[in-house]
C-alpha cells in the first residue's frame, strides 16, 4: 500500500527502538493510522521537528503491514494559534486516539476536527466548541443522542425531570432529586442548540456520560491538567 500527499494531523508521537518514532495520525481518507518514522531521532533528520500537532500536514507512507513507513512530510502552520487553548487541542487528540479504530475513515469528523482547531482561539467560546465536537464524534461512532423522546418513546416534557442512561437514553423520574435534568433545559438544547448556560450544562452531562463509558476507565491527561489548573486557582 502506498499513499501520497494525504492530509493528516498528528495525534501522538512516542519513541520507537533506538532512533525512530512511532506516530499516530488522523488522516482524512484513511482514518487513524500508525506510522514508523525511521531515523527521526538522529541528528541528521528534521522529521521529528516537522511532526507538530494541530497543523494539517501532507504525509506520504507505504507498507504492507498495519505499521506503515512514513516517507514524506510537507509541513504547514498550526491551526491552533492561541497557546492558552493548547490543552483543549490535546483533549480532542486524546479522544480521537482512544476512540477511533485504526484505518476506519471519518472524513466528516476530520473536517469537524480541523474546523474546531481553527476556532479554538478565544477561551470565552471554548465550551460550545468542545460540546459541538463531542456531539459530532459520538454521532460518528454510532451514539447520536436522542433529545426528543425518552426511553419509553414518550415526548420530552418541559415540566418533567429526567435522569440519563448513556446506553438507553432519558428516563423520566418522579422524585425530587437535585441531580435530575430539567425537561425545559433538554427542550432548549434540542430546539436552540448550545445557546444557553442551561443547554450547555445538559450537553456536558450527556457527552461526559457517553465518553466515560466509551473510554472504559482510561484517564485523559488533558482532563487531569485542567482539573489541576482549576484546583490551583481556587
Amino acid at each position: 500500500m502506498k499513499v501520497e500527499h494525504q492530509p493528516a494531523f498528528v495525534l501522538r508521537t512516542q519513541s520507537y527502538k533506538e532512533s525512530s518514532l512511532l506516530v499516530d495520525i488522523f488522516s482524512r481518507d484513511y482514518g487513524r493510522q500508525k506510522l514508523i518514522v525511521r531515523g527521526a531521532k538522529s541528528g541528521k533528520s528534521s522529521k521529528a521537528a516537522q511532526l507538530q500537532p494541530f497543523a494539517e500536514l501532507s504525509l506520504s507512507w507505504q507498507g504492507k503491514s498495519d505499521l506503515k513507513n512514513l516517507t514524506e512530510i510537507d509541513t504547514a502552520p498550526s491551526l491552533l494559534a492561541n497557546p492558552a487553548c493548547l490543552v483543549y487541542g490535546m483533549y480532542l487528540n486524546e479522544l480521537l486516539f482512544y476512540l477511533l479504530r485504526e484505518a476506519d475513515p471519518h472524513d466528516n469528523l476530520y473536517d469537524v476536527y480541523r474546523m474546531t482547531l481553527g476556532e479554538l482561539q478565544s477561551e470565552d467560546a471554548i465550551e460550545p466548541l468542545l460540546r459541538k465536537f463531542e456531539f459530532g464524534l459520538l454521532a460518528e461512532l454510532g451514539y447520536a443522542i436522542e433529545l426528543f423522546t425518552d426511553i419509553d418513546g414518550a415526548p420530552m416534557l418541559a415540566d418533567a425531570h429526567y435522569s440519563y442512561l448513556p446506553d438507553a437514553g432519558f428516563r423520566r423520574e418522579y422524585s425530587q432529586i437535585p441531580s435530575l435534568i430539567p425537561g425545559q433545559a433538554i427542550e432548549d438544547l434540542a430546539e436552540n442548540g448550545l445557546q444557553s448556560r442551561a443547554a450547555l450544562k445538559v450537553a456536558k452531562i450527556l457527552c461526559r456520560s457517553h465518553l466515560d463509558l466509551l473510554l472504559a476507565g482510561r484517564e485523559l491527561k488533558s482532563r487531569r491538567w485542567l482539573l489541576s489548573e482549576v484546583a490551583t486557582t481556587k
